[in-house]
């Protein structure tokens, strides 16, 4: 039997401790052996460090969990991980949409794996599936709602008849929404999702240059309007890839009743690849909290 796969942790805010109570709790193919604080911590647990050079001289640690958020220093941490041969998981969207190539090169150049996985819709395999897809068939575009707040915010506006600004407080307390809710309302959460999914899918270098605007300004009214014309609206996320180009935006969409995507609830995502022959593949699941 193969023994566990040493996991070191960097960083230990609210997704880092979720990460480290699963997998302290629920495998027993993976142990956690270090953990990254930033100086002047609490040694509460044995395994708690401040200095990342320890992780990256550990060779006995094949992966490294990335929770700090941010781009510095993660940025750094994970170029410096890959480089040493460890293979990083990682939920941090803004470092990956700015870093991908960079990631993927220097993974390449020393053997070492980049997972992304979490970075895009909460636990659907929606990146798996699109490299999978890839596999047997050119993707044509895919378009879905990658964020579990706004889908929350938008759904309960039109279930409960609320205000935006209240359901925006209950997602704040719910936990689906941040203190400063700007990177979900402004569509910005869902635009470095839909730039990895464009570099993952079109094989291509997405920069952050992408057509976007939010729900901010989304209002009881508009939804009433759209209602009574047999539509509603959701915040999607969206791209297309013909003849070597491709487009990306992140806008809301008034679409059709009888649509698949006008009926997801709450927090819950959605998201639909196009291949050339296989025609669509929808991928659906909890997108938030």
């Amino acid at each position: 039997m193969r023994s566990p796969v040493k996991v070191a942790l960097l960083g230990y805010g609210t997704v880092g401790r979720s990460v480290a109570r699963i997998l302290d709790e629920c495998t027993d193919e993976a142990k956690l052996t270090r953990i990254l604080m930033r100086p002047g911590f609490n040694p509460k647990d044995r395994r708690m460090t401040d200095s990342f050079e320890s992780i990256l001289d550990d060779h006995s640690i094949e992966v490294v969990a990335e929770c700090m958020g941010g781009l510095e220093p993660a940025h750094e941490y994970i170029a410096r991980a890959l480089a040493a041969g460890k293979h990083v998981v990682t939920s941090n969207k803004a470092v990956v949409s700015t870093y991908f190539s960079e990631f993927v090169s220097v993974g390449e150049k020393y053997g070492s794996a980049l997972r992304i996985e979490a970075c895009v819709g909460g636990g659907i395999p929606w990146i798996a599936g699109i490299e999978k897809a890839k596999r047997i068939d050119a993707i044509t575009g895919f378009s879905g709602i990658l964020n579990g707040t706004t889908n929350y915010i938008v759904y309960s506006m039109l279930k409960d008849g609320t205000d935006f600004a209240e359901v925006l407080g209950k997602a704040q307390e719910l936990g689906y929404a941040e203190r400063d809710p700007s990177a979900d309302i402004d569509g910005l959460d869902v635009r470095a999702k839909t730039m990895i999914s464009a570099t993952v899918a079109f094989d291509v270098r997405c920069t952050d240059l992408v057509p976007t605007s939010g729900i901010r300004n989304l209002t009881r009214r508009d939804l009433a309007f759209f209602g009574n014309n047999g539509r509603t609206v959701k915040l999607f996320g969206h791209g297309v890839c013909k003849d070597g180009r491709y487009a990306v935006a992140v806008e809301p969409v008034a679409i059709p009743m009888e649509t698949l995507e006008a009926h997801v609830p709450l927090n819950f995502n959605i998201a639909t690849l196009t291949g050339k022959t296989i025609g669509e593949l929808t991928f659906y699941g909890q997108g938030a909290g």
